[in-house]
């Protein structure tokens, strides 16, 4: 009876998992660029905050507001611009209000300066208020990481030039009308840099952010992450700082339990020496758990086949069943003789620390891959996740910067039951699992391969054994998005080499819309 309750249980899994809609976005929306980095997820639409650059001379920037339906379609496309100043709102700023959408990012008009947005739910622009460097007019760089709402009140934290070429976090307090409370540049003399900010259980602030004498000096680094929170008036009432034996980066996904614990998502680093002269530090993703007295629970450390100077978790949620936290982010997995590898990451783990499903995403577009980020994520009325990034191809003849916008199931998959695994394993050697999604499919193919494969290989083969599409897969637990757009329709053989050696093939049906 217990054999038969377990194979109902993951059949009801199965068909629950399978009813999530998951779908992958990669569009210009009409323009030269376009970056998507805040998403809002409704129980009817998804908004989406971004980055585009102007169709006419001079191709200034602008500030993007999008709508989607739930199957991934734009309904809705409008921009904040102008041909003589731009903007730009960068990282995963977007609230949603009864009032509307806010969203945080920076103008230069010439001079720099940051900006609150207030958008309707139409997207029509309703307000825009200025705020500036604590030290302006003497610096004017100033570049929001995040923002927070509490009774009708933005705190925004930013990073700052400040004086003697140091950079610290800046901190501004403004209501819905742009009245600004206060404006607080917090510091020392190191490099201090924000990477995130939420409201506390007792309507405080919680910042986080990153001290380090990286850019400062050329080895022997330091870089501890940092927390603190303010109070309603920019006061600090605690600080905590990483041990100073480890290399972290800044907070830039933070969640604060009830109880008062905090879960940190940032990355876990080493000093790289090969230039003697110009060390570097290198990343892989890490996640962190603190308890309500700030003393260390467990730590998630995420290896990459790659570790890269770029590498980090950009936004972290917690899910609201209480089966633990995900976090989203890129991760290092190579490099090209040019550029380095990144691909896009989402990662869940457990309330105790224990990893629960760790996904890559990429398109295998050329000979090299492209840079895959996601900004933002958020959890969906469904139990999925809608994610929002970019997917930049620095080898591309045109084009080479799209906005991301990806639907995955509760399990982080993007090609259903990717993240189903039998109960035990099968008497006969069967080859690695390869999964396709959609099939018959149109402008793009969604492929999971369970397993990493030496030298992996992607192939399109027609009807005729012929070669027409190949790419890399070198990574195992990934899910490669295939560009099928130049295909005429018809059957194909999607092929699965490993070091020249076939390990699947699956037949594929074109079938364009």
């Amino acid at each position: 009876m217990k054999g038969l309750i377990i194979f109902v249980l993951i059949i009801s899994s199965f068909i629950s998992l399978w009813a999530q809609p998951t779908f992958n976005v990669r569009t210009r929306l009409g323009f030269p660029a376009a970056t998507f980095s805040g998403v809002i997820a409704t129980d009817s639409c998804y908004f989406v905050t971004g980055i585009v650059a102007d169709t006419v001379p001079p191709y200034r920037t602008g500030a993007l507001f999008a709508k989607f339906d739930l199957e991934g379609n734009p309904t809705l496309v409008k921009t904040l611009s102008s041909t003589t100043h731009t903007y730009e709102t960068w990282l995963p700023t977007l609230l949603e209000a009864p009032d509307g959408l806010w969203v945080s990012g920076y103008a230069l008009l010439p001079e720099m300066r940051g900006i609150l947005i207030h958008y309707n739910f139409n997207g029509d622009t309703l307000e825009t208020f200025p705020f500036f460097n604590y030290y302006y007019p003497a610096k004017t760089f100033i570049s929001p990481k995040g923002m927070a709402i509490s009774a009708d009140k933005f705190v925004i934290a930013s990073d700052i030039e400040s004086i003697g070429l140091r950079a610290n976090i800046s901190l501004v307090c403004m209501d819905k009308s742009g009245v600004i409370s206060w404006n607080n540049s917090l510091g020392g003399n190191l490099r201090e840099v924000a990477g995130s900010i939420i409201p506390t259980i007792n309507n405080n602030y919680l910042v986080g952010g990153r001290k380090t004498n990286s850019g400062i000096v050329f080895q022997n680094f330091t870089s501890q992450t940092w927390l603190f929170e303010v109070d309603t008036t920019g006061q600090i009432i605690w600080q905590y700082f990483s041990p100073s034996d480890q290399l972290l980066e800044a907070a830039y996904g933070l969640y604060q339990e009830p109880d008062g614990s905090i879960v940190v998502a940032t990355a876990k680093g080493w000093e790289d020496p090969t230039n003697p002269h110009y060390h570097a530090l290198r990343w892989h993703n890490y996640i962190f758990k603190l308890d309500a007295d700030r003393q260390f629970d467990w730590g998630w450390e995420l290896y990459s086949p790659f570790f890269t100077t770029q590498t980090d978790f950009n936004k972290l949620i917690a899910c609201t069943d209480g089966s633990g936290y995900v976090a989203a982010g890129l991760s290092g997995i190579g490099t090209t003789p040019t550029n380095g590898i990144y691909w896009g990451r989402v990662s869940k783990v457990s309330p105790q620390g224990d990893s629960i499903w760790d996904r890559h995403y990429a398109f295998p577009i050329g000979t090299d891959f492209p840079f895959h980020e996601l900004y933002d994520i958020k959890e969906t009325p469904d139990g999925g996740f809608i994610l929002c990034g970019q997917s930049v191809n620095n080898y591309a003849d045109s084009f080479p910067q799209q906005s991301w916008l990806l639907k995955l199931d509760a399990q982080g998959c993007l090609v259903p039951g990717c993240g189903l695994v039998p109960l035990e394993e099968p008497a006969s050697q069967e080859p690695p699992a390869m999964l396709l999604y959609p099939n018959p499919a149109s402008d793009w193919l969604s492929v999971h391969l369970g397993e990493a494969g030496a030298e992996g290989q992607l192939r399109i083969v027609d009807m005729q054994g012929r070669l027409v599409l190949n790419f890399e897969a070198p990574l195992g637990n990934t899910t490669y998005v295939l560009p099928l757009t130049g295909l005429p329709p018809g059957i194909y053989t999607l092929q699965w080499l490993s070091a020249g050696r076939l390990v699947r093939a699956e037949q594929l049906v074109v079938a364009h819309k």
